[in-house]
């Protein structure tokens, strides 16, 4: 079971409200791991017939928690992904959120992934505003050199990103060398700029 609770300060009285979150529709359990910083906006997971998706859940017009599945990194079933980090995107021409987690692949069980987008955008909408979208890691900071410049190159595997700064500008996890040893890392100045990836052992 998903759920969220809230303290709310009424006279000077503290009052603590549990709510348990939707599931996706043909799921039978689910777990929030991370919100934004003023609570507005939930990641993590929800079961599906065939595993499990990367989720997020935010309050729609009539104050109710509603629930929008990420996926996952592998398009054909059995899925496995989860939402572990989420902010407000800093690079608003992306949609308004960004979510950090990990999925497995066609090649791994798992890899760090990135999504931006919107809440309640439909699939349409996310076409039409070019939001939406959902990659993996690893591709990102090899396509735009920083795995190399950073001295980890290609032959790393990023396993899973855990979470990320208020800003979104850093992401945090780990993953495995060409050694196959695991190692912790840290992506700063995403989405670009500064880009640079650093890990230790």
């Amino acid at each position: 079971i998903a759920y969220i609770l809230h303290v709310d300060a009424d006279g000077g009285t503290l009052v603590l409200n549990s709510t348990v979150l939707p599931r996706l529709s043909a799921g039978k359990q689910a777990s929030a791991y991370a919100m934004t910083n003023d609570g507005k906006y939930l990641t993590g997971y929800s079961e599906m017939n065939q595993g499990n998706e990367a989720t997020i859940w935010y309050q729609d017009d009539t104050g109710g928690w509603a629930i929008k599945s990420l996926g996952a990194l592998k398009n054909s079933n059995p899925k496995n992904a989860f939402g572990t980090g989420i902010a407000y995107n800093n690079d608003t021409s992306v949609g308004l959120l960004m979510v950090v987690g990990n999925s497995n692949t066609v090649q791994e069980d798992s890899e760090a992934f990135v999504w931006k987008g919107n809440a309640n955008a439909t699939t349409a909408e996310e076409d039409t505003e070019e939001v939406g979208y959902f990659y993996d890691l690893e591709y990102i900071l090899t396509k735009t050199g920083a795995g190399e410049a950073s001295g980890f190159g290609s032959s790393w595997v990023l396993k899973a990103a855990n979470g990320l700064s208020d800003d979104g500008r850093r992401i945090v996890g780990w993953g495995v060398n060409p050694e196959q040893g695991k190692e912790a890392y840290v992506v700063t100045g995403f989405p670009g700029g500064e880009l640079n990836l650093t890990g230790e052992g």
